[in-house]
């Protein structure tokens, strides 16, 4: 007899979650397919559960580089309902106290592999059309969690917050103010396994709420 260490679903409910929980494969389908998804068969013996599946979305997590490359990519991307960013980004006119050096071509934000072009606005920081704040607004309401360390040597804490203050005018427009949190760890350019393990549970509430009976 085959034993197995997960107990059984308490509920309808939990059984329903766990059905329509994708594995890796699903999910890599997904990600790689453009556009829309259409479910034929939805009244079928798998249809529902496939539907349920389908309406989860998709969760963005990245540190550093990843970090802002999860709001870039959520801002352009509506199936990603649930945003993390850890130490990825300040304003770009506070970036290392807006020092030219950093705006050189190949330098910081400049750099082949980010936006190389950025380095048309050393000196003029102020002319980039967009910034983070406004990046933060576009992804209301969804609910977007921020690692900012009050010691990281990349992106300054200060500068987070007034980021975020400008961006939670918009989430308080949509009944949303809690959406966005914040928290500033005494640290420096690092994502504490407790704030992981923090964002790993608000990406399940998100993603797989268990309805209570």
């Amino acid at each position: 007899m085959t034993h197995c260490s997960t107990p059984a679903p308490g509920s309808t409910a939990e059984l329903d979650e766990r059905i329509s929980r994708p594995n890796d494969g699903v999910l890599n389908a997904l990600r790689s397919a453009p556009g829309d998804c259409m479910v034929i068969g939805a009244g079928g013996k798998m249809g529902f559960h496939v539907c349920r599946m389908l309406q989860r979305g998709f969760a963005a997590i990245g540190h550093s580089l990843g970090g802002h490359n999860s709001i870039y990519t959520a801002v352009f991307d509506p199936r990603i309902r649930v945003v993390v960013t850890s130490c990825g980004f300040d304003s770009y006119q506070d970036y290392y106290d807006g020092d030219d050096a950093n705006w050189q071509p190949g330098r910081g934000w400049c750099q082949v592999r980010y936006m190389p072009r950025m380095a048309d606005y050393r000196g003029r920081l102020d002319e980039i059309p967009f910034d983070f704040p406004e990046l933060l607004a576009a992804l209301a309401p969804r609910p977007v969690y921020i690692n900012a360390p009050v010691n990281d040597n990349n992106f300054r804490a200060a500068s987070v917050d007034r980021c975020v203050a400008g961006a939670r005018k918009v989430y308080e427009l949509l009944d949303a103010e809690g959406e966005i949190i914040v928290r500033h760890p005494d640290c420096g350019h690092n994502f504490p396994k407790s704030l992981r393990e923090e964002s790993y549970r608000l990406i399940d509430s998100v993603l797989m709420p268990v309805e209570q009976p």
